[in-house]
C-alpha cells in the first residue's frame, strides 16, 4: 500500500521559501503547470490545475528531513482541490487564510523560516486527480500519526487544540480585573482571526470532499 500511494507522486519539487511561491504570471508557475499539470494562462486562471500535496517545514529542519516524505519535523501537510501552488500562497498573502498562519501566530515558526515543497500527482482528468490528492494526503497523515503520534509537527495548525483553552482559562482567572481589561481587546481580535481561519479551513475541506465531524 505504501509503495502504491507513493507511486502516485510524479514529481517532488525542491524546497522554496514562502516568498518564492510563484504567482501565475511567474515563469516557475508556468513551468510547473505546463510540465506536470494543466496550464491555461492568466486569461483563464480557473483552468490552471496542479494536483497533489504540499509540505511546509522550518528551514532549520530541511537537512534532517532530506528526501523523506514522512518525517517527524514536517510542519504541515495539505492539499488543494485544484491548485496546490495557489493554496500555499494563502499563507503569505495578507488577506490569505490558511491553518499554517495559526502556527505562525502561535510562535511555532516565523514567516521567513518557512519552506514548502510540492508532491505533484497526475492532473488529468481533474476530478480523478482531486480524489487522488485526497487519498495521498490521508495516506501521509495516517503514516505520520502512526509513526510520530501527530499528522504533522505544528499542532497549532490543526483545527483544534483540546486542552489549550483550559490553560488560558486558568491563567485568566489568576489575573486582576485591570490586567484582564487591558488585554481583552486583543483577545477579541485574535478570536475573530482564529474563527475566520477555522471556517476557511473547514470550507476548504468540504470543497475537497473531506469528512468533517
Amino acid at each position: 500500500m505504501v509503495k502504491n500511494m507513493l507511486k502516485d507522486i510524479i514529481h517532488t519539487t525542491d524546497w522554496i521559501t514562502a516568498e518564492e511561491v510563484p504567482t501565475m504570471s511567474m515563469p516557475l508557475y508556468k513551468d510547473l503547470f505546463t510540465e506536470y499539470g494543466k496550464y491555461t494562462g492568466t486569461s483563464d486562471p480557473y483552468g490552471n490545475s496542479l494536483h497533489g500535496c504540499y509540505q511546509w517545514a522550518n528551514y532549520k529542519d530541511i537537512e534532517a528531513i532530506g528526501d523523506n516524505l514522512i518525517h517527524k519535523d514536517i510542519g504541515y501537510i495539505g492539499k488543494a482541490k485544484r491548485d496546490i501552488v495557489g493554496r500555499t500562497r494563502a499563507v503569505i498573502l495578507p488577506a490569505g487564510r490558511h491553518p499554517v498562519k495559526m502556527a505562525i501566530s502561535a510562535g511555532d515558526v516565523e514567516l521567513n523560516e518557512l519552506r514548502v515543497r510540492y508532491l505533484i500527482t497526475s492532473s488529468d482528468p481533474d476530478s480523478v486527480a482531486a480524489k487522488q490528492s485526497s487519498k495521498l494526503e490521508k495516506h501521509l497523515h495516517d503514516k505520520m500519526d502512526k509513526k510520530f503520534g501527530y499528522r504533522y509537527k505544528w499542532l497549532n495548525a490543526q483545527l483544534s487544540n483540546d486542552n489549550k483553552h483550559n490553560y488560558v482559562l486558568q491563567n485568566w482567572r489568576e489575573m486582576t480585573f485591570e490586567q484582564a481589561e487591558k488585554i481583552l481587546p486583543q483577545v477579541i481580535e485574535i478570536t475573530k482571526q482564529l474563527g475566520a481561519e477555522y471556517i476557511d479551513a473547514r470550507v476548504d475541506a468540504i470543497v475537497n470532499g473531506d469528512n468533517i465531524e
